[in-house]
């Protein structure tokens, strides 16, 4: 859907969710609220390279996001980890003192189930954190990257980008990035700037 140059007219595509996908052309692809009209992807890059984020990621993003939300211990492990960051209601008291906490969703290759493992996570800051993939077991395979932002920025290109990690096991994994309210899934295989925004509640379980 997202993949067709010099498209002037935007494509309005009605999805599940109440979610609409409005693709301008091949450098800038949002996924719009039905009811509050915000922009949940990113914006174009200085590159000029192509934000499109496509629909096979869209719906991939949407498969995880309700998998999770089926999961009482993967949302508690991300209601933990957000209320380390989060830990008080003053906004500028995080953003000033609190640090980034981490996880890494897994899934066992027998059951199929999902779990998570807090392990090889360290050093870190308000901006950054050493992780360690190689802690995740034989017989589990990764399936999310997950770390919070205490100033509850979105994702970072590139550094918070799956696809250039530089650990071949996190290249195949989602990255979700967690806010004080929303949290940014960015899938694999995106390269350039762009990332689906969900609301907490239904991540945290709340």
């Amino acid at each position: 859907e997202g993949d067709r140059v010099g498209e002037s007219v935007p494509q309005v595509v009605d999805c599940d969710w109440e979610i609409t996908i409005v693709v301008y052309d091949s450098r800038r692809s949002v996924v719009l609220d039905q009811s509050t009209k915000e922009e949940l992807v990113g914006s174009p890059s200085a590159s000029g390279d192509s934000i499109t984020v496509s629909w096979d990621d869209w719906k991939g993003a949407d498969k995880l996001y309700a998998e999770i939300g089926k999961s009482p211990e993967v949302q508690a492990a991300l209601k933990r980890i957000h209320s380390g960051t989060y830990y008080s209601s003053d906004i500028e008291k995080v953003r000033l003192y609190s640090k980034e906490h981490g996880l890494f969703i897994v899934r066992d290759k027998v059951t199929g189930l999902l779990s998570v493992e807090l392990g090889g996570f360290s050093n870190a800051t308000y901006k950054s954190m050493s992780v360690d993939s190689s802690v995740i077991g034989d017989g589990f395979e990764l399936v999310a990257t997950v770390h919070t932002h205490p100033r509850s920025s979105p994702p970072t290109h590139r550094s918070d980008y799956p696809y250039y990690d530089n650990q071949a096991a996190m290249k195949n994994g989602w990255a979700i990035v967690i806010g004080a309210e929303h949290s940014y899934f960015v899938s694999p295989s995106q390269r350039s700037e762009g990332y689906i925004r969900y609301d907490n509640g239904g991540l945290l379980g709340q």
